[in-house]
């Protein structure tokens, strides 16, 4: 039976080796996956996200349990919604076979929010975590002396480290159970 990211590959959809055309080397793409993280281009296993080129993107954890899809603005995990009030920026990703991480816009009310063009529109922004193991959705806001600009989650000793940009110090962390 085929995978999904096999469905990915027969429907033409572009990769992360060319999201402006259709797969040209399915022969990288639907090999299986290797290891956990993300697979980008022509490394072991085949790749893990894919796009129409008009917006809709599909991502893979790397043992293919779980799938993301972004489409027309909203986001959904294994087929439930997830982040319904919130504008999503579409280029979020897996945090290992478990996560999904996705920033979105930041609280209107934060003293530091500005505004700005992109697919976010605050400079100022949020992180929507949903567990994808357990099915629950998790968002957290910066605190009024938090400054996220670009933030970043990270799961490491049992806990998401949650961090204001790359390779900052994280703001906070937070203990998340075993599924």
């Amino acid at each position: 039976m085929l995978s999904d990211r096999h469905a990915c590959v027969a429907a033409g959809l572009g990769c992360t080796r060319r999201l402006d055309r259709s797969c040209r080397a399915p022969e990288i793409c639907l090999r299986d996956p290797a290891g956990e993280g993300g697979r980008e281009g022509p490394v072991p296993g085949g790749c893990d996200t894919f796009t129409d080129g008009r917006g809709r993107w599909i991502r893979f954890t790397a043992d293919n349990r779980h799938r993301s899809v972004f489409s027309e603005g909203r986001l959904w995990i294994d087929g439930t919604p997830v982040g319904q009030d919130h504008t999503m920026d579409p280029c979020g990703w897996w945090l290992g076979n478990r996560f999904y991480v996705a920033q979105a816009d930041g609280p209107d009310d934060h003293p530091a929010q500005d505004y700005t063009m992109g697919y976010l529109v605050t400079t100022i922004n949020s992180l929507v975590v949903y567990d994808a193991d357990r099915a629950i959705e998790h968002v957290f806001d910066p605190a009024p002396d938090e400054h996220w600009t670009d933030p970043r989650a990270e799961w490491a000793d049992g806990a998401l480290h949650l961090r204001p940009r790359p390779a900052a110090p994280a703001d906070r962390v937070i203990p998340l159970a075993r599924p």
